[in-house]
C-alpha cells in the first residue's frame, strides 16, 4: 500500500510540473498516443504470435510486417485525399497523378533517365533520398497550383472528371517513358558495389540516416561502411525501441514462451522500413492534421458545407481551395516516393491509376471515416487486412491456415467437389469481392465510417472525448462493483 501511495505521489508531482499546455496537448492527444503505442510495439507482437512455422491463428489475424509497411505508404495517401477531399468538398479522382509523381521522380533520378529534361535532369543521381523526396512534394504542390487553377472552374462532378482526366494523359506519359512494365530501383548490394541505398533520416548525416527496403542491412548490406571511418554500421535490435524492448523481456520472463520467441531480433529489413516509414508518415499526418485545425483549415471546412456563404463572409474560397490542393499533393507525392523506398518497383498503371490509387483510396476514406483524416488509415487497415485473410495478398490466408493446422479438412471430399475446391473459388483470392461488400454496407448503413461512427458515439471527435468517455465508463464499472457489495 505505501508503495503504491508512493508511486501515486510521485507521477501527481509530475504532473503538476508539467506546464499547463503540455497536460491540455497530452489529453486531447491520448487517443493519438495509445494507436502510436500500440504501431511501437507492433513488430514485438508479430514477432510473438509468428514464433511457429507455418501459418499460425495469429498470422492469419494481423497483418503482416510487409502489409503494414506498405500499409503506411498508401494510407499516407489516402489521408492527402482525405484532405482536399473531406475536408473541401472536392472529390479528387486525379489525386493518384502525385503519387505516381513522387515514385517515378526517385525511380528516374536514381536510374538517370531525366537527362536533357528541365528541373528533373538537374537532379544529380547521387542526391540523398530525402532531398529527392522533398523536392518531388514540392514539384507535386507546382503542378497541383497549375492544374486547380484550370479544374477550380468547375465543381462537384466536373472537378472529378477533370482531375481524373489529368491523372489518365500523366499515366499514358508515364508509359511511353518508363514503359508498360515500369521500372525497378534495386535495392543496394555492398558484395558487388550495385543497386541504390535509399535513406530516410536527415540528408548528409549518416549517424542519423538508414536504409529502407525489404533487404536493408542483411547479408551484403549489413557489412557496408557508412560511418565515415570505414567501420562497419552496428547492428540495431528490435529491443532497443522504446517500450518494445521491454515488452520483449517480459515476455521472455513467461516460462514456456521464451523458447518459441526470438529473444531481441535484429531490426533489419522489413521491421526496419516499419519504424522509419512509419515515423516518416506519423510526421506527416501530425502536419496536416495541424493544418486543419488551423484558421486555413476552419475555412477549408467553411468551404465544404457552404462555400457561398464563406464567399459572402470575405474569404477568397479560390486561394484557400488552391492551397489545400497543393498541401494534399505534396502529401501524396511524400506517399509515392515512401512506397517506391520499400517495394523498389514502380508501374505506371498501378501507381497513376485512377483505379488502382485514387479509387482504393476513396474506398479507404469512406469505410474508415470521410472527413476525420485518420479515418483513411483505418480503413485501409481493414482493407488490408481483409484481403490479407482471403489470400490476396501475403501467404498466410485462410487456405494457408487451414493448410497448416488441419490439413484434413481442406482434403474432406463433397459430393461432386471437395473443401479445398470450395475455398478456392469462393475465399483465396477473393479479397477484392467482399470489400466491394462491405463498402456498399457502409455506404448503406454506416455513411460516417468507422471513425465517423465512433465519434457519433463518444458525443465528439475521438482525440478530445476518449479521456471522458474512458472516465465514465470507469465510474459505470465502480459503481455496478460497489453495488453488488
Amino acid at each position: 500500500m505505501a508503495i503504491s501511495s508512493a508511486v501515486g505521489d510521485a507521477a501527481a508531482s509530475v504532473g503538476n510540473a508539467l506546464p499547463g499546455w503540455v497536460k491540455t496537448y497530452a489529453r486531447d492527444h491520448t487517443a493519438h498516443m495509445l494507436v502510436v503505442g500500440l504501431l511501437l510495439i507492433y513488430p514485438g507482437i508479430y514477432h510473438f504470435v509468428s514464433g511457429s512455422d507455418g501459418t499460425t491463428l495469429g498470422k492469419l489475424l494481423l497483418p503482416s510486417m510487409t502489409t503494414m509497411v506498405a500499409l503506411f505508404a498508401v494510407a499516407l495517401f489516402a489521408i492527402s485525399f482525405d484532405f482536399i477531399s473531406g475536408y473541401t468538398g472536392y472529390l479528387s479522382f486525379g489525386h493518384s497523378l502525385f503519387f505516381g509523381m513522387g515514385a517515378f521522380i526517385v525511380i528516374g533520378v536514381k536510374k538517370e533517365m531525366f537527362a536533357g529534361i528541365p528541373v528533373l535532369g538537374w537532379i544529380p543521381q547521387g542526391m540523398p533520398f530525402m532531398m529527392i523526396l522533398f523536392i518531388s512534394a514540392v514539384l507535386a504542390a507546382i503542378l497541383a497550383l497549375l492544374m486547380g487553377a484550370v479544374s477550380f472552374r468547375l465543381t462537384g462532378v466536373y472537378f472529378a472528371m477533370i482531375t481524373l482526366g489529368f491523372a489518365e494523359l500523366a499515366t499514358l506519359i508515364a508509359e511511353d517513358f518508363f514503359g508498360q512494365s515500369g521500372s525497378t530501383v534495386p535495392e543496394y548490394n555492398a558484395a558487388n558495389d550495385s543497386g541504390f541505398l535509399l535513406e530516410i533520416g536527415v540528408p548528409y548525416v549518416d549517424a542519423l540516416t538508414l536504409p529502407v527496403g525489404k533487404n536493408a542491412l542483411k547479408g551484403a548490406q549489413g557489412i557496408f561502411a557508412d560511418v565515415g571511418d570505414g567501420a562497419a554500421r552496428a547492428p540495431i535490435y528490435l529491443g532497443d525501441i522504446p517500450i518494445v524492448g521491454q515488452l520483449l523481456d517480459l515476455l521472455n520472463l513467461i516460462p514456456g514462451l521464451n523458447s518459441i520467441i526470438v529473444a531481441n531480433p535484429e531490426l533489419v529489413g522489413t521491421d526496419l522500413a516499419f519504424y522509419l516509414i512509419g515515423g516518416t508518415v506519423l510526421v506527416c499526418y501530425f502536419i496536416m492534421q495541424r493544418i486543419i485545425h488551423s484558421p486555413f483549415g476552419r475555412v477549408m471546412i467553411a468551404i465544404r458545407e457552404n462555400e457561398e456563404r464563406a464567399k459572402a463572409i470575405g474569404y477568397n474560397t479560390f486561394i484557400y481551395k488552391m492551397g489545400a490542393f497543393a498541401i494534399s499533393a505534396f502529401f501524396a507525392s511524400v506517399a509515392g516516393s515512401l512506397y517506391i523506398a520499400y517495394e523498389r518497383i514502380g508501374v505506371p498503371t498501378s501507381e497513376f491509376g485512377v483505379i488502382n490509387r485514387a479509387g482504393e483510396a476513396l474506398l479507404a476514406t469512406i469505410i474508415g471515416g470521410i472527413g476525420t483524416l485518420a479515418g483513411p488509415f483505418f480503413g485501409y487497415l481493414f482493407d488490408m487486412n481483409l484481403r490479407e485473410f482471403f489470400g490476396e495478398i501475403g501467404s498466410n490466408g485462410f487456405e494457408a491456415f487451414l493448410s497448416s493446422n488441419f490439413p484434413g479438412i481442406l482434403s474432406t471430399q463433397l459430393p461432386g467437389t471437395s473443401v479445398q475446391e470450395i475455398i478456392g473459388i469462393w475465399v483465396s483470392g477473393n479479397g477484392g469481392l467482399y470489400i466491394g461488400i462491405v463498402f456498399v454496407f457502409f455506404i448503406l448503413f454506416v455513411p460516417g465510417g468507422l471513425l465517423g461512427t465512433l465519434r457519433l458515439a463518444m458525443g465528439g471527435k475521438v482525440a478530445k472525448t476518449f479521456p471522458d468517455w474512458v472516465r465514465r465508463r470507469v465510474s459505470r464499472v465502480k459503481s455496478a462493483i460497489d453495488g453488488q457489495r
